[in-house]
């Protein structure tokens, strides 16, 4: 479920690929989330990355082996990673506030082709926990995860699925495990210059008691008692940074 790409604004000729980045992450640790915790304050990515080395079992591996992608690393542009400004499809320009989570849609193959998701896609879930909330967001439909994982302030580990489209059965209520697969990737809005297929994944930390119903994309920039993570420590990820022209 992958197709050649073009990259972003259609400037293949144009973007120049800097230094590979490479991070490897365990699969997904408490230790690590409250690790984060400490170092980042609310879509704070000056700090340090925590970097633990290990097997190749993540999230990131997960929906490689069930979609039989021949995935070598994923491909970010400037916008797609945690906190970034810019946005990275169509004209690009500033988003309205930092980016809130981490954008999976292109990664080099191991030939070196460069590839891109394709609506259809199967999305793992990220760890066991359950489904608490499904909204609907500009591309598809917006998953909210609760894991049994909490920091030394009692906040509740999330983690959010963007631009899917849930399976059948996915309802709030229901236990999940790690890489169930929960949704499929949503096709590419008709509207101008709507952003490829591309999976949003977030990572939040939320007071215990919570409500479910507050859960959606008019909470993410105002709510004071949600704290946003960088989750690209949390899903194992080998990645390459492109540094395209912006805006």
């Amino acid at each position: 479920m992958s197709t050649t790409a073009d990259l972003p604004g259609g400037e293949q000729d144009h973007c120049k690929t800097g230094p590979a980045e490479h991070t490897y992450a365990v699969k997904p640790s408490f230790l690590l989330l409250y690790l984060k915790n400490i170092l980042l304050s609310r879509y704070n990515t000056n700090m340090g990355q925590v970097i633990i080395p290990g097997e190749r079992h993540g999230l990131c591996c997960q929906l490689a082996a069930i979609n039989k992608l021949n995935l070598e690393r994923w491909l970010f542009y400037p916008g797609m990673r945690f906190g970034e400004r810019h946005i990275w499809w169509g004209n690009r320009g500033l988003r309205i506030s930092p980016h809130e989570g981490l954008d999976l849609c292109y990664y080099r193959s191991v030939d070196s082709s460069i590839m891109t998701l394709s609506a259809g896609t199967l999305i793992p879930v990220l760890h066991d926990g359950h489904i608490v909330r499904i909204v609907d967001d500009f591309l598809g439909k917006t998953i909210f995860v609760k894991h049994a994982r909490q920091d030394e302030d009692n906040r509740m580990l999330y983690s959010i699925y963007g631009h899917v489209i849930p399976q059948e059965n996915l309802v709030p209520g229901l236990h999940v495990r790690t890489g169930t697969v929960i949704g499929i990737l949503a096709s590419r809005s008709k509207k101008t210059a709507a952003p490829p297929p591309h999976l949003h994944l977030s990572a939040a930390l939320l007071p215990e008691d919570f409500s479910p119903e507050r859960l959606g994309w008019d909470m993410t920039a105002s709510e004071a008692k949600i704290l946003f993570i960088d989750p690209l420590p949390l899903i194992d990820c080998a990645y390459e940074m492109h540094n395209c022209p912006q805006v």
